[in-house]
């Protein structure tokens, strides 16, 4: 006999779509406020280090925002933004989990697995870190038609990372564009080439699956970001 699949819960339509825009559309920083921040973090305004930068977000990110920009020598360029102080609203989240739940009979034995948590993510705040792995996959991931972008270093600091902007849709955007089955199978097995190389043969894996961080391009190539 055939094995069943297990019945599953579906969440409301509703709901679904709202955390569907937490792949790239979170509401954004204020202009104002997304500028001053690009200042803080670059030491001078954003002006002294690129010939264009737009202070309105395209993209959500991992604790931060995407915003377009250019170089002075006219490339196009994707800046990350990092959210003020969230760092801090990291260490104040962990100290009100582990207060919430200190009095657990287990705590002690489950106490690693927060300092786990806010290890990982306080390294998400380091974008100097993200832009090193990005250079790594860059010089080392070897899949035809799959591009990482080029870190632009000139516009890099820990809580501001800059880069070249691939062309494409976001994974879960072009899929609505009912692509047909070999475009389908070329992207599916361009990211399972993507998984097995840099599993077996670099011994790192792109740990952020998430359908924003591939942009799919008009030829099916694949762009991996964040």
């Amino acid at each position: 006999c055939g094995i069943q699949d297990p019945v599953r819960p579906e969440v409301p339509e509703a709901i679904r779509k709202e955390f569907e825009k937490s792949y790239i559309q979170v509401a954004p920083m204020y202009r104002v406020l997304a500028r001053k921040a690009a200042a803080n973090a670059l030491g001078c305004d954003p002006g002294e280090v690129f010939a264009f930068f737009d202070p309105a977000a395209f993209a959500a990110a991992s604790l931060g925002q995407v915003h377009e920009a250019a170089s002075p020598e006219g490339e196009r360029l994707a800046v990350k933004l990092q959210y003020p102080g969230i760092r801090q609203t990291i260490g104040d989240d962990m100290r009100l989990i582990r207060a919430t739940l200190g009095r657990l009979p287990d705590m002690r034995q489950i106490a690693p697995v927060f300092d786990e948590i806010e290890a990982r993510l306080l390294e998400e705040t380091d974008y100097l870190l993200e832009a090193r792995n990005m250079a790594f996959f860059r010089d080392n991931l070897d899949v035809a038609g799959v591009h990482v972008p080029e870190v632009w270093a000139k516009g890099c600091r820990r809580e501001i990372l800059c880069a070249q902007r691939l062309p494409g849709l976001p994974l879960h955007q072009w899929l609505r564009t009912n692509p047909g089955q070999e475009a389908r199978d070329a992207v599916a097995h361009r990211l399972n080439e993507v998984f097995l190389q840099s599993l077996y043969r670099l011994g790192r894996i792109h740990a952020d699956p998430n359908p924003g961080n591939y942009l799919i391009a008009e030829d099916y190539s694949l762009g991996l970001v964040d």
